[in-house]
């Protein structure tokens, strides 16, 4: 069996048959089967199962290694476990395509990467946190406050909350997260701790 993430398909999970022979000639080429390998594929069947046909290699492997595959590996566990089965969403592939692009170039932040695609996935799912105003007022949030997230609801002014216990960020790490600038220290750390 083998997950994949199809453009037009969404998350689907498809029988390989034969992937395990020892064979190597090129009508069987197995080995294409490996994480983060742009393929193009064809496949049949009716039920939630289905059979792959053909495979061939569309782009070369994506290069991952240390830190950055373990980064990939992650969001791939995020989709296995988000996505329902055969729920066709381009924008999720788009945002999954610009990690692994990112997370293939070492000048690149891994944390960073893995922020703006978190959220993004969690936007497209319909669990969007708007980052820059506040959720009561719906005034935009201002960089020398503190705010308190509510569930379900957003940021709220610390200030006008003084019932709130917990975790308060600070608005311009919550304003630089609405922009993806992960530069500062702060907001990233404040990324991480939302995410």
């Amino acid at each position: 069996l083998v997950d994949i993430l199809s453009q037009s398909h969404g998350k689907l999970t498809l029988i390989a048959r034969g992937a395990r022979k020892t064979s190597k000639s090129s009508q069987n080429p197995r080995h294409l089967l490996q994480p983060f390998m742009p393929l193009s594929l064809s496949w049949t069947g009716k039920g939630t199962l289905k059979t792959l046909t053909t495979m061939e290699a569309a782009a070369p492997a994506i290069p991952l290694i240390g830190h950055h595959l373990y980064s990939a590996m992650y969001a791939n566990e995020l989709l296995v476990y988000l996505l329902q089965e055969g729920d066709p969403n381009e924008d999720i592939y788009v945002h999954y395509e610009k990690l692994l692009s990112m997370l293939s170039h070492t000048e690149y932040s891994i944390e960073a990467a893995l922020r703006q695609f978190e959220f993004a996935l969690l936007a497209v799912l319909g669990y969007e946190i708007g980052f820059s105003h506040d959720a009561e007022t719906q005034l935009p949030l201002k960089a020398s406050e503190y705010y308190y997230y509510v569930h379900e609801q957003g940021f709220v002014a610390a200030n006008a909350h003084p019932e709130i216990r917990g975790m308060s960020f600070d608005g311009e790490s919550l304003l630089g997260i609405s922009v993806s600038n992960y530069e500062r220290p702060n907001t990233l750390q404040a990324a991480k701790q939302i995410a």
